[in-house]
């Protein structure tokens, strides 16, 4: 399979990355597209700096950090708090975050659909943390893991789709990756959570706060902003996790993955629109 690195490393760092490689399972799936290819970026060579990746005809940059209140997360937790950018001539489409000691990124096709498939870890492929997202030029980010432990045990295609195989909680996940779908559900039905994610978008929208819990839930509202980032005067409200950390950005432009989910857990099952990812604009 071709890659590349985009900077220069020495003989070690190498053969970490050949590692590294073979850890994270490469995206370069001969099966789901002839345009796969999947490169390593080195996010640390010049911070911040506009990195181009001509294969597959984006530009790559690291634009800022989440502001994670440190009580918020155990420090067992472990959490990707980059902004990945991925922009085309210079504008931005698509961010997710990411560990900056190890990324690759790829390009494929999901059910007719172009994806950037981005894998990053903190270094440690067994037991640190890791994150694999993919990226539509629409905006959409699909987080199909981002934590603490190995993560990708396997993956392959089963009609058309992704299935990945891994660890999340010390619970064995089996996760199917669609255009704009994501359906996760453990390997023995009685244990852990099952989610079903269809109709994942992308939309900006400005942070106005949140209202009472809905059951084991929280409601956030937000405010949609049009294509040139003003408010539009049209309201919204997404059924999510405590996601606390929004708090810090609340009255500023974020970029939404929101969708349809069904959620089941121990005998609790909600269905409605929610918040899957929420990351500043650039």
């Amino acid at each position: 399979m071709p890659y590349r690195f985009l900077s220069k490393g020495n003989i070690l760092a190498v053969l970490f990355a050949l590692f590294a490689f073979v850890w994270s399972v490469p995206y370069a799936l001969a099966e789901e597209t002839e345009e796969s290819e999947s490169i390593m970026i080195d996010l640390n060579e010049n911070p911040g700096a506009v990195l181009k990746v001509e294969e597959l005809g984006i530009e790559v940059q690291i634009t800022g950090q989440d502001k994670v209140p440190p009580k918020y997360y155990s420090e067992e937790e472990i959490f990707a708090k980059n902004w990945l950018s991925l922009s085309k001539n210079g504008k931005v489409f698509a961010q997710t975050r990411v560990f900056t000691e190890t990324c690759w990124i790829s390009r494929c096709t999901l059910e007719g659909n172009v994806f950037y498939a981005v894998d990053s870890s903190d270094g440690n492929m067994r037991f640190g943390g890791s994150t694999i997202a993919y990226l539509s030029p629409s905006g959409v980010s699909i987080q199909v893991f981002n934590g603490s432990g190995m993560g990708l045990k396997s993956m392959g295609i089963e009609d058309g789709k992704i299935l990945f195989s891994g660890f999340e909680n010390d619970t064995v996940y089996n996760k199917k990756l669609g255009n704009n779908t994501l359906l996760s559900r453990p390997e023995q039905e009685d244990a852990g959570v099952s989610e079903n994610w269809t109709d994942m978008r992308a939309v900006k929208a400005v942070y106005t706060g949140q209202k009472t819990p809905h059951d084991n839930f929280w409601v956030y509202r937000f405010k949609l902003l049009n294509e040139n980032n003003e408010e539009s005067g049209e309201e919204l409200e997404l059924l999510a996790f405590h996601w606390s950390w929004l708090d810090s950005y609340k009255g500023q432009p974020l970029l939404l993955t929101m969708g349809q989910l069904e959620y089941e857990s121990g005998g609790f099952d909600v269905t409605g629109p929610f918040l899957h990812d929420a990351i500043p604009l650039k």
